[in-house]
């Protein structure tokens, strides 16, 4: 089971309606380590403890907040599993 306090990749979107630059302030100041602004998708990506992902996603002008998964894909020499 994922504890609270752990620290995961998530991708926000920011619905048109807001300005995105004054959501991605109140997403920082709830505890989003912004890493990515990619304005032109209105999506945000950073880091964030499981903990804070219902505040996050109650910030006006927020339409979600996915978690992020990991993929590992096999160097291209390898043999098929």
């Amino acid at each position: 089971m994922p504890c609270g306090d752990e620290i995961v990749p998530v991708m926000v979107s920011i619905s048109e309606d807001h300005d995105f630059h004054e959501v991605v302030d109140q997403l920082r100041t709830t505890g989003l380590d912004a890493s990515g602004l990619l304005e032109p998708l209105r999506t945000v990506t950073g880091l964030a403890t499981r903990n804070s992902l219902p505040v996050l996603r109650a910030i006006p002008g927020v339409v979600a907040v996915e978690v992020q998964g990991e993929v590992q894909v096999p160097p291209p020499d390898s043999d098929i599993q």
